[in-house]
């Protein structure tokens, strides 16, 4: 987890204007979209961003919510003897 903080945090995510806020709970990173209305083509391109900067990441689940939110997951593998 300490891995995708990291990462999202070289984002400088406060200077995006869509997507600027984030919760981390347990094992899942939750990047908040605002409230306010955006112009999609902002949205998009920060989406897609934020996107990329996980979707080399091993062993992460990414989801977007209806609400907008993006969900970063981290997934364990399971063990095997």
């Amino acid at each position: 987890m300490k891995r995708l903080l990291l990462l999202l945090e070289d984002q400088d995510i406060p200077l995006n204007q869509c997507y600027k806020d984030y919760e981390v709970c347990d094992d899942t990173l939750l990047i908040k979209k605002s409230n306010e209305s955006y112009s999609s083509s902002i949205e998009t391109r920060e989406l897609v961003t934020l996107y990329e900067v996980f979707e080399k990441e091993n062993n992460i689940k990414i989801n977007i919510l209806k609400n907008g939110d993006i969900c970063v997951k981290k997934v364990f593998s399971p063990r095997y003897s």
